[in-house]
């Protein structure tokens, strides 16, 4: 009887440290508004759109608790104030299409190091160099 409980302890446990499904959606779903972002910039970029002043920074991304900090590891919130910061200088870049790339680069960056997954589809948002 001893060993049963102590089984199902075990598996509760383990249940317990999985991530829960509003934290896997909440961070895919960020991922997915942030591509929707990028994408529009792009498409104003293409366009000819020199200006880029009225582009909101998405405020969400670092929510999710699955990029929350383990063990001490701070490169997942570097990474968040290097996109950040890139975000915000999008708009005093000369060159839209350099200050874009810039953009997604830190993208590609952040996913090299967490989650591999969508690097695809993050090399295909970049635009060719002028």
């Amino acid at each position: 009887m001893k060993s049963v409980l102590a089984i199902l302890c075990l598996i509760l446990m383990l249940l317990a440290a999985l991530p829960s499904e509003s934290e896997s959606y909440g961070l895919s779903h960020n991922m997915r508004k942030a591509e929707k972002a990028l994408m529009a910039i792009k498409s104003r970029i293409s366009a000819g759109d020199t200006q880029l002043v009225d582009i909101p920074y998405p405020t969400d991304f670092h929510l999710p608790a699955a990029t929350e900090n383990k063990e001490g590891d701070l490169g997942y919130t570097r990474m968040m104030i290097r996109y950040e910061m890139a975000w915000n200088q999008l708009a005093m870049y000369p060159d839209k299409n350099r200050g874009f790339n810039k953009l997604v680069s830190k993208c590609e960056s952040c996913h090299k190091s967490y989650c591999a997954g969508p690097l695809r589809g993050i090399r295909k948002m970049y635009l060719d160099k002028k």
